[in-house]
């Protein structure tokens, strides 16, 4: 079976990726060890760029900044390289986020699968934003294209269901895979008292703003001090 997703944080050489791009490269992993073809399809900032990194395959073009049109150019590239990849190895499903399949031509016999990592619907209410025109049609364009979706949590499925209806959709909750033999037992004596970590990106909706009010709350109740480190 190949499998083909639609994505551009693909974790490269010595690039910064998201928790989508971790999400894939243990993913991935997973499904290549398991015997199936696995590929990866989008645009980037930087050149052309296709290769293989430890059984994935990966075909990246030069993202378009055509003001106002790059939208629609990047949908059109997408879909010339999934319809190349199709044709060398036939493609059986392909994957994406909640707007990822909007306006990307895809063979009608390749089955598609929406996975709800957390899109436009599910975050915007958290921020106290108005819905975005473009975003939200993206993602309905999406939902009534995917023939399944896939929610990374109940919550995150309860949520999205309040602003988009995929009931008629083959619809099931899949938890991210975590590479547990990545862990180990902590060092106790690296252990800095008092400090809270926080790992993700500073940015609003991941909740940065919540945890630096909880600051001053949290250095009550541990008086001998407390330190944010952002990684």
């Amino acid at each position: 079976m190949h499998i083909c997703f639609i994505a551009s944080e693909y974790p490269l050489p010595n690039k910064s990726f998201g928790g989508i791009g971790t999400f894939l490269l243990t993913y991935c992993d997973l499904l290549v060890k398991s015997g199936y073809r696995v590929s990866i399809v989008g645009v980037i900032k930087e050149t052309e760029i296709q290769t293989e990194i430890n059984g994935v395959h990966i075909y990246y073009k030069k993202r378009s900044t055509i003001k106002g049109l790059s939208w629609l150019k990047n949908s059109k590239t997408t879909g010339r390289i999934i319809k190349q990849v199709h044709q060398k190895n036939k493609i059986d499903i392909i994957e994406s986020q909640e707007a990822g399949l909007a306006f990307v031509k895809i063979p009608k016999e390749i089955r598609k699968v929406v996975r709800m990592h957390g899109g436009h619907h599910f975050f915007h209410s958290f921020e106290n934003k108005k819905l975005s025109f473009k975003k939200s049609i993206l993602e309905k364009i999406t939902f009534n294209k995917t023939d399944a979706v896939i929610a990374t949590s109940d919550f995150v499925k309860k949520q999205t269901s309040k602003f988009l209806d995929f009931s008629n959709k083959e619809n099931i909750t899949i938890n991210n895979p975590i590479p547990t033999e990545q862990f180990y037992p902590a060092d106790k004596s690296k252990v800095i008292k008092g400090a809270i970590v926080f790992a993700g990106t500073v940015c609003e909706k991941k909740g940065i703003r919540q945890l630096c009010l909880a600051l001053p709350k949290i250095r009550e109740m541990f008086p001998r001090g407390s330190s944010l480190y952002l990684w």
